[in-house]
């Protein structure tokens, strides 16, 4: 279980404040991933992750954000077929320096592009991955939904993403209004059957979700 984060924005002038809020994201998640934390910050774009060692512990290559020439990767999950993939990504030129499949999924992005990658691999994930040519951020969420994946559009037009409603909640300066509905659900059901999370405008991304920014 790991944690990412990030925050998409238009007003680079504000980049050092947005870094604060990215900085605190990644603080409420250190639960999810104690063994390393970090963020890497771009002109429009700020990604955040906390990272718990399960594949490939003893290697700082896999620590994210994770990135090469074109694209920035954070990446909460399992992919199952990724030996499959990296041999595949060999026979294409493509070198790896870890075991981890999270270096797969990021050369399988380069290689593939986000929406081919997406049909080739099998397992639980949530990812958001940015290519620095393009400024397009995609997020993406596993088919049956088990990693989570929170989305918050904010009244100053920035874009929010974290694993956590909490991560967002906890790191924006304003007051949240409880969603009741949502609140219920939980409390009869012990989950919510909902697009939202007890927060109001702090939406889930839904399973199978992939979005464009």
């Amino acid at each position: 279980m790991c944690g990412i984060c990030g925050v998409i924005f238009a007003d680079s002038s504000k980049q050092k404040e947005y870094s604060k809020y990215v900085e605190n994201m990644v603080k409420t998640m250190l639960d999810r991933g104690p063994d390393n934390s970090s963020i890497s910050s771009y002109k429009n774009i700020i990604l955040g992750h906390t990272r718990l060692s399960i594949m490939d512990p003893g290697s700082k290559i896999a620590n994210q954000p994770i990135e090469n020439d074109k694209w920035v990767l954070v990446f909460n999950g399992e992919i199952y077929n990724f030996k499959k993939i990296r041999e595949d990504l060999k026979v294409k030129g493509y070198r790896f320096y870890s075991n981890s499949d999270t270096e797969v999924l990021l050369n399988a992005i380069d290689c593939y592009g986000v929406p081919k990658t997406l049909d080739k691999i099998n397992g639980i994930f949530a990812f958001a991955a940015f290519n620095k040519k393009t400024k397009k951020t995609y997020l993406a969420r596993d088919r049956i939904g088990i990693k989570p994946l929170h989305l918050h559009i904010g009244g100053d037009g920035n874009i929010y993403f974290a694993s956590t409603p909490a991560a967002i909640a906890l790191s924006l300066n304003k007051i949240w209004t409880l969603n009741y509905q949502s609140v219920l659900s939980f409390l009869h059901l012990g989950a919510s059957n909902t697009l939202s999370t007890f927060f109001n405008s702090i939406e889930k991304v839904r399973p199978a979700e992939f979005i464009t920014i």
